[in-house]
């Protein structure tokens, strides 16, 4: 298997030529921005077995950012393959971080094979964690976690992180304990929670789209900076992403933007209503 040494100056020497390459200007020590085509198999949230071949935006000494046109959850465990080798290992899916026109971004963690899976030589602390002040939606305890570079950009992206909480004994949704308040996040069929920002009724229409397909024109009910909520008779997860266009004209020059379903709480005869929140992509 050919290998990769990445230096501490962030810079890599191919096996090939006997020449320095800087990495990307947005690579850092612990995560280096590069495209390694991969085979991912496993089971989605529809509960249907997959093989599909991607590839990475990112990856670190103990996982990466990747491609994949599946509804996957928190914790749920894939198979991948390097292209062109024949090393498995098994990854957790830690969540989502981002959506494409071909699918959704997720943060995934390595649990078998370690850094050699990528063939890259990582410098030592490439792997190290950062110490974060997290707490549980549900039983609101506060814990210091030592959180890896995927795990605080799953963090980062969603104000989010699911993770094992010993006193609920079960996985449930963390937040930074600087930035969360009394009460825990919204989930299915709770009321959503207060916004910050000032909410203006509009009625308009809004098209959300996902990778998969799914192209539903919905209600606006209204709009603030942050984000908005519609009304639908589409289903839609709590955490997941969409992108989405407000106000939209069919046939206009719409600009879709990111977003996360915050929160939903059913109206009347298949109709509900929808929290979404804009998110970086």
């Amino acid at each position: 298997m050919s290998t990769i040494a990445v230096s501490k100056v962030n810079s890599f020497s191919s096996p090939k030529a006997n020449t320095l390459s800087k990495l990307p200007a947005n690579a850092t020590k612990n995560r280096i921005c590069i495209g390694v085509p991969v085979h991912v198999s496993g089971m989605d949230l529809n509960g249907q077995d997959f093989l599909e071949r991607t590839q990475t935006e990112y990856i670190s000494c103990g996982g990466a950012n990747l491609l994949l046109n599946r509804f996957l959850g928190p914790d749920q465990q894939i198979t991948i393959r390097r292209a062109g080798s024949r090393i498995e290992a098994t990854a957790r899916i830690i969540g989502q971080i981002g959506i494409r026109a071909h699918g959704f971004v997720y943060g995934i963690a390595l649990t078998s094979a370690g850094s050699t899976f990528w063939g890259i030589h990582f410098p030592p602390g490439s792997d190290a964690t950062k110490a974060t002040s997290i707490r549980c939606s549900c039983c609101m305890r506060n814990e210091t976690a030592e959180l890896n570079d995927i795990e605080t950009s799953v963090l980062q992206a969603n104000n989010l992180l699911s993770r094992t909480c010993s006193e609920c004994n079960a996985i449930t949704f963390w937040q930074q304990c600087d930035s969360c308040d009394s009460k825990p996040v919204s989930g299915m069929g709770s009321k959503p929670n207060r916004r910050k920002n000032i909410r203006t009724s509009m009625k308009a229409a809004a098209c959300l789209c996902q990778p998969t397909g799914l192209r539903d024109v919905a209600g606006l009910l209204d709009i603030s900076r942050g984000g908005i909520s519609f009304r639908s008779t589409h289903s839609y997860t709590v955490h997941s992403w969409v992108e989405l266009a407000v106000p939209y004209t069919e046939g206009g020059a719409n600009i879709f933007v990111p977003g996360r379903i915050a929160w939903e709480r059913p109206v009347s005869n298949g109709v509900r209503e929808y929290g979404v929140q804009y998110v970086r992509n």
